[in-house]
């Protein structure tokens, strides 16, 4: 049963208990290994977050491993279908980039903008970081505009989220701890943490609380992590123009979370927008690839997802603001697909 769980937090908002599934299956997987023996795709799956800043060093051998009879082997090992294939790193990673593009940069954060202008920091997560780095930099573009200088940790951190989904919970406090005690106390006075990836977020509002509930910095920290949208909207920052069609699909945490600052957004930013799965897009991390759960992941994109990409006009614009959602979307169709930032960007 548990096999089959997306970690999608779902339960935790439609139930009226919250009970909260996917904590539990990261307990379980916890207390099931500690005397057994892990199959090595949850030690690679699960550990990424820490390996990216490592693999990034050496991207075009990386990618061109994920190819041919060396990807075929790697997939088999792995577990993944033999009709998935893994995402391409970027030839430079976002904190490498901020570091050479900043307007200046101290010991501790490469800065963007108007010194005099009020400071934000932007959380840069490591999917996001080594293979969309234009994501992070539309960020980058978006918090200016509204007036902000925005601060890049020099620093790598990764919020752990993989970890969790294979019970990896040591791993996964150590890495929050990390954040607490080398981030946070130099986190300018006041300044919001701007998060894009839903599943990041989620740790921050959800994991870190529960791990570090009596931790003051821990607590300031939770308090200070929002979606862009959630800051912007806080500013009361005025759009210029709309696009036309668009069609969207958010993250199954920020699904969770209620808060319905993206969907608000893109609202204002499109002139007609659909939302057709109130659901999962299937991918779910690596669910929807890894071969004993890609049917069931290929069906529940099929169920809605896939006839709505298919059937819409060339012109429509497919708007995701999960990394796994866009790798989905991605595998299944031509069509660029956008984070609400990048959507945001083009509307200021």
């Amino acid at each position: 049963s548990l096999e089959h769980c997306l970690s999608c937090k779902a339960c935790k908002h439609e139930c009226p208990t919250q009970v909260d599934i996917a904590s539990y299956k990261a307990e379980f997987m916890s207390a099931h290994y500690k005397k057994r023996k892990r199959p090595i795709h949850q030690y690679v799956f699960g550990h990424i977050g820490s390996a990216l800043p490592k693999l990034s060093l050496i991207p075009r051998i990386v990618n061109f491993l994920q190819s041919g009879i060396t990807g075929s082997i790697a997939k088999s090992v792995l577990g993944i279908s033999a009709d998935k294939n893994l995402p391409q790193l970027s030839k430079i990673s976002f904190t490498k980039w901020a570091a050479d593009n900043a307007d200046y940069n101290d010991t501790h954060f490469s800065w963007f903008g108007n010194p005099d202008h009020p400071p934000v920091v932007l959380w840069s997560d490591s999917v996001n970081s080594h293979y969309r780095p234009d994501v992070l930099i539309s960020a980058v573009n978006v918090l200016k505009l509204a007036g902000f200088r925005v601060a890049v940790a020099r620093l790598q951190f990764c919020c752990g989220r993989p970890l969790y989904e294979y019970g990896f919970l040591e791993q996964a406090r150590k890495q929050l701890q990390s954040i607490v005690e080398n981030l946070h106390p130099h986190l300018p006075l006041n300044a919001k943490l701007v998060v894009l990836e839903p599943s990041c977020l989620s740790v921050f509002k959800d994991e870190l609380k529960r791990f570090f509930s009596h931790d003051e910095n821990a607590t300031d920290m939770e308090s200070r992590a929002m979606t862009i949208t959630a800051f912007l909207g806080a500013q009361k920052i005025m759009l210029k123009k709309t696009l036309n069609k668009g069609i969207l699909h958010l993250h199954c945490h920020d699904k969770a979370s209620a808060e319905p600052h993206e969907r608000e957004w893109m609202q204002q930013c499109f002139n007609e927008l659909s939302e057709p799965e109130s659901g999962c897009c299937g991918m779910a991390g690596t669910f929807g690839m890894r071969k004993q759960t890609r049917s069931l992941g290929q069906t529940l994109f099929d169920r809605k997802l896939k006839p709505a990409v298919e059937s819409a006009e060339p012109e429509v614009i497919i708007v995701a603001n999960g990394f796994s959602c866009n790798k989905q979307f991605s595998d299944h169709s031509k069509r660029p697909v956008l984070h609400p930032v990048q959507v945001i960007e083009k509307c200021l």
